[in-house]
């Protein structure tokens, strides 16, 4: 006789829980421009941890839902939906704004991650929720991004060479350059790389 109460119980939560979806939330106000940043996974860091790699962000989402990622793989670009924007934007508003973060290695630097008007900065990806957060919004964003881009500058370190940003792709991308996304056009002119 219990078991068939336990039944129903877990009936009634799911009905609960299927009428409480995403749907029916009131859409996150956020920025809606071509050249506004609403999600960012990762930074720059210029020649910050050893061997003067540069590191730059792994993905760009803006406000219109243009996407751009930067992996082994290649620089991709993509469109996301209003509702997949909402719902990233969502699960991201549900993320506790003082979680842990971790210390990073000594060899590494804390992935930054924004989302609307939340950022974190993440020492140890193993700490949940953020890791499981991160990872949809890599989910999401690799799935979108299906066309290749070519970013109109690179930002450049040879080891023990000086910094530049270029407009020409570096032959064989490794972890000594780095894309210039759209929005930092203006603060990555070409030439000698802004001071670090």
């Amino acid at each position: 006789m219990k078991s068939g109460w336990v039944v129903a119980a877990v009936v009634g939560l799911a009905l609960v829980g299927a009428c409480s979806d995403s749907a029916s939330k009131p859409a996150i106000d956020h920025v809606t421009g071509a050249d506004e940043v609403l999600i960012q996974v990762g930074d720059y860091s210029i020649g910050a941890i050893p061997d003067e790699f540069v590191v730059g962000p792994e993905l760009i989402v803006y406000g219109d839902g243009t996407v751009y990622t930067s992996s082994s793989e290649g620089t991709r670009t993509g469109r996301l939906t209003e509702a997949q924007l909402q719902r990233l934007l969502g699960d991201g508003e549900a993320m506790p704004v003082d979680a842990p973060v971790g210390t990073p290695t000594a060899d590494a630097v804390p992935l930054l991650v924004v989302s609307g008007t939340h950022f974190w900065e993440i020492g140890d990806l193993s700490v949940q929720p953020l890791r499981g957060y991160v990872d949809g919004i890599r989910a999401t964003v690799a799935a979108a991004t299906t066309e290749p881009w070519t970013p109109s500058r690179w930002i450049v370190r040879p080891f023990g060479g000086p910094c530049a940003v270029v407009a020409v792709e570096p032959a064989e991308p490794d972890y000594y350059d780095a894309p210039v996304y759209p929005h930092l056009l203006d603060q990555y002119p070409l030439g000698d790389c802004p001071a670090v």
